[in-house]
């Protein structure tokens, strides 16, 4: 839920939610991913390095995720 209620924030369209500030990030992840084919700027190297920084982070919310919801938490 938390994953769709990202995506939603971030492809919204509308020009509400700091619009500009959602672009920009949408526009590096997309150079991220293409940067073998385009020239990277300081900015993209940036983002990159802190999703780089962040992989152990977002292994360990899945697997929290996964534990508490599969109920094996709470049994004695």
């Amino acid at each position: 839920a938390m994953l769709c209620a990202l995506a939603i924030f971030l492809f919204c369209p509308l020009h509400i939610w700091e619009y500009s500030t959602r672009r920009w990030l949408l526009r590096r992840l997309g150079r991220v991913a293409l940067a073998p084919w385009f020239p990277v700027h300081f900015a993209d190297s940036l983002v990159a390095d802190i999703l780089t920084s962040l992989v152990k982070v977002v292994s360990d919310w899945v697997f929290s995720l996964c534990f508490f919801t599969s109920g094996l938490a709470f049994q004695p």
